[in-house]
């Protein structure tokens, strides 16, 4: 509409200046009235055209912005997939508390299909309490050390917080870290705080096996066999920096070694892995390579044998690659106005997953070896609030969950190029404490009064997917996308809008043709995430974002916190076995679009 305002001021000027300079006076070759009536017919028709093109680029520019073409045929299956999204990690200590089993609860009620649980600190000295003189976000306190310096196990906490995990029907993988504060062999130049104590190889490698031996010995004979061997073991968590690891690399290759061993030990058919490198192509990848080759045939520490068991490959993804840290103090949007801005990339995700799957592609011996992505996060830094670092602001909109959904959708189509080591699940990093007060910003799914933010909708919309996945051919702007599955007769295909650009704003048209099994009657159950729908930090900025709501204002907050229907259920009536549908889409938004035969 600019360029049309432009250039209907640029001919009216045009006419205005006509109109002035061929007076008669000045201009003897028009004599007449009927000459000046020619000349201004020439001019309107002149200015006629300009804007019958102006509107003709206008209806094409219109076109091309929404000629969006997507199609799902029923009857086109690609692939058989597994609900990869559903892995959470965070706190361990939140079992322990009412508000954590409450939540834990609400995690599995979300989605039909099981949760992968990643329990941080299996090994570590502490109290499991994240909010004490020592920020722990995991331990089980298990090593222990008599007054004579022999080791002992006490399981008291391991059992209250595997009790709960398991009475939930999480499946665990066991992060094997930290060091315990009396086994590691941290020098005494260090200060001997367990920030410090964790990160270093064990001091005594044959006490480092008896620990990781017992602890999956008592797993089997308190929770069972059966469950036990569903249960990942992890050996360690990104041992290329130094913030957990200050060995060197063949020190963790001589800790993984006995760690492994004595998890076979105890129960043959158990499933280890590692090493759980950071996402850094250049620093994480090489370590991964060369653990990994060290595992297929480097020297075992252990026994002497070649090479070491390796059931699953572990790395982390990240949507930065530079920790969030604190900018400041901004209690108003007037301090935090012209702070900085950053948006995650999803890009360099794909970068990071491709690097490292073709990496392990490319040793021999690794086909076959699953992938879990044990920390798969949008960014680093996860207590930081925006009243510290107002660009994380992002974590509390509908951002977040269709970068969620974009992320999930982009590892299952790894499998394409990399079938050899499929990614069988992603680890969202964000079941801790949910702070003190509302929407703070931290990278969690719930905020304090236990309100669903609106990334934990994008697990309640993805339990609704099916396991068969079906080819959907998208025409047009790259920011539509979606992943399309069935289940028996029925059908559900996601698409959002997405763009990196954490302040787009451009909404977007889609035209979807689904092929269905047959004619006849469907019920379309349409679900949506965005701005106004499946959103409660919307409505509670609406409010002017009270940090002491009413409880009216807590009610209507929390009543808009789960996932919700776009328009009401309808069903259709299918005359050909093709439905086409109009689909609007504002910015950072995703749809599920069920249909299910009507019976």
């Amino acid at each position: 509409m600019k360029r049309l305002f432009l250039i209907t001021v640029m001919a009216l000027t045009a006419m205005t200046t006509f109109a002035q300079d061929f007076e008669v006076p000045q201009n003897p070759r028009l004599k007449t009235k009927e000459d000046y009536i020619q000349i201004m017919k020439f001019f309107r028709n002149a200015f006629l055209l300009m804007l019958f093109l102006t509107f003709s680029s206008l209806i094409s520019n219109s076109q091309s912005t929404s000629s969006i073409s997507i199609n799902v045929d029923y009857a086109n299956v690609i692939d058989t997939i597994g609900p990869i999204w559903n892995g959470i990690g965070g706190s361990t200590g939140l079992a322990m508390t009412p508000q954590g089993e409450r939540l834990f609860q609400r995690i599995v009620d979300s989605s039909p299909y099981p949760y992968y649980k990643r329990i941080w600190g299996v090994t570590e000295t502490g109290t499991a309490v994240p909010f004490s003189a020592e920020a722990d976000w995991g331990s089980t306190n298990v090593y222990q050390v008599d007054k004579n310096g022999n080791p002992f196990y006490d399981f008291t906490l391991f059992d209250q917080i595997f009790d709960v995990v398991l009475a939930k029907h999480f499946i665990p993988i066991m992060h094997l870290g930290n060091m315990p504060d009396s086994l590691s062999s941290a020098p005494k130049t260090v200060r001997q705080v367990k920030e410090n104590l964790i990160k270093y190889p064990p001091k005594d490698y044959n006490h480092w096996y008896d620990l990781v031996y017992n602890i999956v010995k008592h797993c089997v004979e308190r929770y069972g066999q059966g469950s036990v061997v569903q249960w990942r073991w992890e050996v360690w968590s990104e041992p290329d920096i130094t913030n957990y690891w200050m060995g060197t690399e063949e020190d963790f290759y001589k800790m993984y070694d006995y760690a492994a061993a004595a998890v076979k030990s105890a129960l043959p058919e158990a499933q280890v892995g590692g090493n759980s490198v950071t996402q850094s192509i250049k620093r994480g990848t090489p370590v991964l390579v060369r653990f990994i080759e060290h595992c297929m045939r480097g020297k075992n520490y252990k026994d002497g044998s070649a090479g070491a068991s390796l059931d699953f490959i572990t790395f982390h993804l990240k949507g930065t690659n530079f920790a969030i840290g604190k900018l400041g103090n901004f209690t108003s949007e007037k301090l935090a106005a012209g702070t900085p801005h950053f948006s995650p990339s999803l890009d360099f995700i794909k970068e990071s997953a491709s690097t490292n799957l073709a990496k392990i592609a490319a040793i021999p011996g690794t086909a076959g070896i699953a992938v879990f992505v044990t920390e798969g996060d949008i960014d680093i830094g996860l207590n930081v609030t925006t009243t510290e670092n107002p660009g994380v602001q992002y974590r509390n909109t509908a951002y977040h969950p269709v970068f969620q959904c974009a992320f999930a959708k982009e590892m299952l189509d790894l499998a394409i190029p990399y079938p050899a080591n499929p990614i069988r699940c992603l680890v969202f990093d964000g079941l801790f404490n949910p702070g003190f007060r509302l929407f703070e910003g931290q990278r969690t799914l719930f905020t304090t009064e236990e309100i669903a933010k609106p990334v934990f909708n994008f697990f309640s919309l993805m339990g609704k997917l099916g396991t068969e996945r079906l080819k959907l051919e998208r025409i047009g702007d790259k920011s539509i996308d979606g992943l399309a599955t069935r289940h028996g007769k029925s059908i559900q295909i996601m698409v959002y809008n997405f763009n990196q650009d954490v302040n787009d704003r451009e909404a977007k048209k889609a035209d979807l043709v689904v092929t269905l099994p047959s004619v006849g009657k469907y019920k379309l159950t349409h679900y949506r995430i965005d701005e106004n729908h499946s959103n409660a930090y919307t409505i509670w900025k609406s409010m002017g974002k009270p940090y002491n709501p009413t409880e009216a204002q807590l009610s209507q907050i929390k009543s808009r916190q789960g996932l919700e229907l776009y328009e009401p259920e309808k069903v259709i009536n299918a005359k050909e076995n093709k439905i086409p549908l109009p689909l609007q889409f504002p910015h950072h938004s995703v749809s599920l679009l069920v249909f299910e035969p009507v019976k």
